[in-house]
């Protein structure tokens, strides 16, 4: 999971190389950093589908 992290880091240009990405990412995981992104992410893609779903039926 870090080394894909990493590499996706630096190939986004956060990083300067993917070994500085892979210790980010290790770093990330073990705070509990990468959770709490995923949950948000969780969160506001569920909030558009809702909203995407309530826009769909007003249409029809």
């Amino acid at each position: 999971v870090a080394l894909n992290a990493g590499v996706a880091l630096f190939v986004s240009g956060v990083c300067t190389s993917i070994e500085l990405g892979v210790e980010l990412a290790q770093d990330e995981l073990s705070n509990g950093g990468a959770g709490e992104k995923l949950s948000s992410l969780v969160n506001t893609t569920t909030v558009f589908r809702i909203e995407a779903e309530d826009a769909v039926s007003t249409i029809e």
